[in-house]
């Protein structure tokens, strides 16, 4: 099974919520914050060195803030990777980030 993660197989979709009561504006933004995989920047940070997490928006790869205008929120999905070349392990992994919203 480990042979099938590729950066498309396995595209989880990430459930969340907003409530903003009261916000001056609906023009908002989002960034997604963590670790970065120590071989590319595009994925979180694992704790098997040699799996990372793309985290998706829209479909797009996306560093640093992405403005949308609430109650229309983005889709975010999860993807994960692996390092060229690497063979993975089996067996549960752990990966964290936050997810940062502010009106505009």
């Amino acid at each position: 099974m480990t042979k099938l993660v590729n950066g498309i197989n396995y595209l989880q979709e990430i459930n969340y919520s907003v409530t903003c009561n009261n916000a001056p504006s609906n023009s908002m933004r989002m960034q997604i914050e963590g670790d970065s995989a120590g071989f590319t920047t595009k994925a979180l940070k694992t704790t098997n060195v040699n799996l990372g997490v793309e985290i998706l928006i829209n479909g797009n790869n996306q560093s640093g803030w992405f403005n949308f205008t609430y109650p229309s929120m983005p889709k975010l999905e999860a993807v994960p990777i692996k390092r060229s070349g690497s063979t993975l392990t089996t067996g549960p992994f752990m990966g964290i980030a936050t997810l940062i919203v502010e009106y505009r």
